[in-house]
């Protein structure tokens, strides 16, 4: 079974024409460096495979290895030094 989780955000690594599973539509799905949003978490075909709230088409469904998990730690890094620079600059 996977190792992610509904509502998780994770981010496209590996895009193969996205041959689905389930319907075998390809060509249509997430992109290199597009961030998802995990809506469902099954296996088809025996593969671990996720579903995505920004494509529910026929509950299609992509294999888990192509895709990561979003490092919010690092977003929120950033974030907090930008905030600290601006309250820098208008003190």
């Amino acid at each position: 079974m996977s190792n992610f989780k509904v509502g998780q955000k994770v981010v496209c690594v590996i895009e193969d024409n996205f041959s689905d599973k389930v319907y075998n539509i390809q060509g249509y799905g997430p992109k290199i460096n597009e961030i998802v949003t995990i809506n469902w978490v099954g296996i088809a075909e025996g593969t671990p495979c996720l579903g995505f709230e920004e494509y529910t088409y026929y509950n299609a469904c992509w294999d888990d290895f192509q895709f990561r998990p979003l490092d919010n730690a690092f977003a929120d890094e950033v974030e907090s030094m930008i905030k600290e620079q601006l309250k820098e600059e208008y003190v």
